[in-house]
């Protein structure tokens, strides 16, 4: 059951991974594989993976084996707490100085769903497929409501008055908001490295600046300005995903001086 319930992009993911532990140990009865397997076989990944990679693998063969314990199969998950060292999360946040250059040179080179996506992205803090799959039933005339492709969790985030009014002026030619030549949706994956890229060398941008990036520039502006990010991302109160997002600065610090009473 917790396999049949994921979305199509996860279910490739964990394809992917599974298939890796079956390549590094072909077929045994599940009762047969100790810590010290997995510990090798993690080891083996990352030499000829990466550490993401490696630690994405075993997190999968834990929730398998975490499904074999349910059904009888085993009785000890050997890939429970194993400590994996994680990599340094990737920390790069587009200033505002940069969105709108973006914006404009989107609409300059005739990319109007590229800004439009970039404006919804910035603003929302979801995660690319969800931008690019926007419909017009869920905005509300204020914000919208994303019921998030990967977790299935609704999340209602206001607009800016920017992005507001790009909405109103806009004919609603699809069900979908943002989309490409004759009123096709916009496939933003097929199109990504190419259009995104070309519209951000021509603004002179960084050239590490990545389109999801506008996801941790968000949440990492909400830190900054005090408050909590749950409510745009979709988060569980707390949760340690979140800290991928949310980058320390020092208008974060200053807040959290702010929340102590230490202002002065």
């Amino acid at each position: 059951d917790w396999y049949g319930v994921l979305t199509d992009r996860t279910k490739d993911e964990v394809d992917r991974h599974l298939a890796r532990i079956t390549e590094a140990i072909g077929t045994v009865d599940a009762a047969a594989i100790k810590r010290p397997h997995c510990r090798r076989i993690h080891n083996h990944l990352v030499e000829t993976h990466s550490r993401d990679n490696a630690n994405r693998t075993i997190k999968w063969l834990r929730r398998l084996y975490q499904y074999a314990i349910e059904i009888g199969v085993v009785e000890v998950n050997p890939a429970r707490e194993m400590e994996l060292k994680h990599s340094r999360g990737r920390r790069v946040r587009w200033t505002p100085e940069e969105v709108e250059a973006y914006i404009e040179k989107a609409d300059e080179l005739g990319h109007p769903a590229w800004a439009l996506a970039a404006m919804i992205g910035y603003d929302t803090s979801q995660r690319l497929a969800d931008v690019f799959a926007t419909r017009w039933n869920q905005y509300d005339g204020e914000g919208l409501t994303f019921v998030q492709q990967k977790t299935g969790e609704e999340v209602w985030v206001p607009l800016s008055t920017r992005t507001r009014s790009r909405l109103t002026g806009l004919e609603k030619v699809s069900v979908n908001v943002i989309t490409g030549e004759r009123g096709r949706p916009l496939q933003a994956r097929a199109h990504l490295a190419r259009v995104f890229r070309k519209i951000r060398d021509a603004a002179g941008l960084r050239p590490e600046l990545q389109f999801r990036d506008l996801r941790r520039t968000a949440a990492s502006e909400v830190l900054a300005g005090g408050g909590r990010a749950e409510a745009l991302t979709g988060h569980q109160p707390g949760s340690n995903i979140l800290k991928i997002y949310e980058v320390p600065s020092k208008a974060a610090a200053r807040a959290a001086q702010r929340a102590r009473g230490r202002n002065d």
